[in-house]
């Protein structure tokens, strides 16, 4: 698996062809090799889980960092809530794309 392709949004088996057309817009399937991306409904299910993960490991950090300053919990709140709306297209993306390279790797032959 290259590391360099599920950065840059690539195919996970061709390496290729982009997962997404746009911000939030996927690609059904891939333009090069014809991947299908979603393998069945509720597919990406399993990336909501990597996305709750991705936001815990940023977020935590920034709200303990915050809950220790002389700031308010309802100004800490109200930044955190800030700061996870901004970074909501990177948390989609990466869940995504991690999830298919999860099953592309792990779980294709189930």
């Amino acid at each position: 698996m290259k590391i360099s392709a599920l950065i840059k949004g690539r195919c996970p088996s061709c390496k290729t062809g982009p997962v997404f057309s746009g911000l939030f817009k996927m690609q059904i399937a891939c333009p090069h090799c014809h991947f299908v991306y979603e393998r069945e409904e509720g597919y990406f299910t399993g990336a909501m889980i990597v996305g709750n993960i991705l936001a815990s490991v940023v977020l935590a950090p920034v709200v303990l960092l915050l809950g220790n300053s002389d700031m308010s919990m309802a100004m800490v709140l109200l930044s955190v809530f800030a700061l996870c709306l901004l970074l909501l297209p990177f948390f989609f993306r990466a869940s995504r794309l991690i999830w298919i390279y999860f099953d592309y790797v792990f779980l294709r032959d189930v």
